[in-house]
C-alpha cells in the first residue's frame, strides 16, 4: 500500500510539472546556466513541492540554455547525486517548437531525477551541501551564468555550523560568519546567486521557529553567503503542506531553541539575554541602566506570580581556565538575581548557578590557537533564565551539585 501510495504522488507531481513546464519554459538565453539544486528532503521537513513555479522555471532555463545542472543531497553527509550537462540536438536546423519541445523533456526528466533525491545519512549539513554545490560547478561550461536553488530548512545539526550545540539563532549573525570565517568553512560564493526556499520552514517533530528566529535565520545565511561576494535571494513560496514521515527517513535530531522574547519569561521553558552584557573577565555589566531596563519586565512578572520560581544561568567566553569560569559564571548569575531583587522580585524565587562555557548554548568562540574570537566570546558573556520547574533546569542542578 504505501509504494501504491508513492507512485499516485508521484504521478501526480509529475502531471503538474508538465503543466508548469508548458508555462515556464524560457528560450535560449545568452550564457548557458549552471545551476545546482540542494535538495532538502529529509526527516523533520515539509515534503518537497515541485509544482512551484520558480523550480521548473530555473530547471527550464538551464535546460533552453544548453547549460549544466547538478542536484546535491542535503543529509549529514552530504553528496552530488546527479550532475548532466545539456547538449543541443544533434539534429541541425530544428525549428524554434521542436527546440522548445527537447527542452521542455529534458527538463521534465531532471525534475522527476529531483523526486527520487532522499536522505541516506542521519542529521543534516547544509553547509557541506552548499559547498559540493559550489565544487560542481567546476564540470560546467565557461561563462555559464551559475546559481543554486535550495530547497532545505536550513537549520543544519552537524558540521561547522551546528544549531544543534549552539545558540546561534539568538546571536548576532556576525558571530556565525567570524566562526566559519577563522575554521575557513565557507564556501567561495563569488559570482554565484543562491535562491531560498523552505529556509526555517520544518515538519514535526521539530518545533516551529518564532518569526524573529527565522528572520536572524535568513541574516545568518545571507551574511555566510555574502562573505565571500555570493548573492542571496530568499522566496516566501509555500512548501508543501505534508511532513516527511519520520519512519522513512534517517534521524534528524530536534533543536531546542531557546525563547527570543525576554518578556515571555512565564510562557516558555528558557529564554536568553545576550544583549545583558559583562565586561571580559569581570561580573559587572558593561551598561548597568540597560541591563535594569531589560530585567524589569522579569522582576515585575515575579511579583505578579508569587508561585513561579526561575533558574538563573551564568555563562562565558572560552579562552580561561574551567574553575576560573565556573566561578565568574556564577558571579554573573548572582549579578543578575541581586538586579532582580533589587527591581522588587522575591529572593526565593531566584536560584542561580554557573556553567562557565560548558552551557548548552555556547558558541566556539576560539581559533585553534586558542586566541578568543571577540564578536563570538561576546555573546557568550550572557546570563539564560529558565523556568526553575522546568525538566532541563532540574536536568541542569542535577549534573551541577
Amino acid at each position: 500500500m504505501k509504494k501504491l501510495k508513492r507512485i499516485i504522488l508521484m504521478f501526480s507531481l509529475t502531471a503538474m510539472v508538465i503543466v508548469t513546464l508548458t508555462a515556464c519554459s524560457e528560450p535560449n538565453t545568452k550564457n548557458p546556466v549552471a545551476l545546482s539544486i540542494v535538495s532538502g528532503n529529509h526527516a523533520n521537513a515539509k515534503a518537497l513541492n515541485l509544482a512551484g513555479t520558480e523550480i521548473v522555471k530555473k530547471v527550464s532555463a538551464t535546460t533552453a540554455s544548453y547549460g549544466y545542472i547538478s542536484i546535491v543531497c542535503a543529509d549529514g553527509s552530504p553528496k552530488l547525486s546527479y550532475a548532466w550537462t545539456v547538449s543541443p540536438p544533434s539534429t541541425p536546423g530544428l525549428a524554434e517548437s521542436k527546440l522548445k519541445q527537447i527542452s521542455t523533456q529534458q527538463a521534465k526528466e531532471i525534475l522527476n531525477s529531483l523526486l527520487t533525491v532522499k536522505a541516506g545519512s542521519p542529521e543534516l549539513d547544509t553547509l557541506k551541501a552548499l559547498n559540493s554545490s559550489v565544487r560542481s560547478f567546476a564540470d560546467a561550461p565557461e561563462n555559464s551564468e551559475r546559481q543554486i536553488l535550495v530547497l532545505d530548512s536550513g537549520l543544519s545539526t552537524i558540521g561547522d555550523l551546528n544549531f544543534l550545540k549552539s545558540d546561534f539563532l539568538n546571536a548576532n549573525p556576525n558571530a556565525a560568519v567570524d566562526l566559519l570565517n577563522s575554521r575557513n568553512a565557507i564556501p567561495n560564493f563569488s559570482g554565484i546567486t543562491v535562491t531560498w526556499i523552505g529556509l526555517g520552514d520544518v515538519g514535526t517533530p521539530q518545533k516551529e521557529l518564532s518569526p524573529t528566529q527565522k528572520e536572524n535565520l535568513k541574516k545568518i545565511w545571507t551574511a555566510i553567503i555574502e562573505k565571500t561576494g555570493g548573492k542571496a535571494n530568499f522566496l516566501d513560496t509555500l512548501p508543501s503542506n505534508k511532513d516527511n514521515p519520520t519512519s522513512d527517513y534517517p534521524k534528524v535530531s530536534t533543536i531546542d531553541f531557546l525563547s527570543d522574547d525576554q518578556s515571555n519569561i512565564g510562557n516558555v521553558d528558557a529564554v536568553v539575554f545576550r544583549n545583558i552584557q559583562f565586561i571580559g573577565d569581570s561580573a559587572e555589566y558593561i551598561y548597568p541602566k540597560a541591563a535594569e531596563s531589560i530585567l524589569k519586565p522579569v522582576a515585575y512578572y515575579l511579583k505578579a506570580t508569587p508561585g513561579f520560581t526561575i533558574q538563573i544561568i551564568g555563562t562565558t567566553a572560552g579562552a580561561n581556565s574551567k574553575e576560573f569560569c565556573m566561578q565568574l559564571s556564577s558571579k554573573r548569575a548572582e549579578a543578575v538575581r541581586n538586579t532582580l531583587i533589587s527591581l522588587g522580585a522575591s529572593e526565593n524565587q531566584i536560584k542561580a548557578i554557573g556553567l562557565g562555557y560548558s552551557d548548552p548554548w555556547h558558541i566556539p568562540d576560539t581559533r585553534d590557537n586558542g586566541t578568543l574570537i571577540e564578536s563570538i566570546a561576546s555573546q557568550n558573556r550572557k546570563v539564560v533564565l529558565m523556568d526553575a520547574s522546568s525538566n532541563e533546569a532540574q536536568s541542569i542542578l542535577t549534573e551541577n551539585k
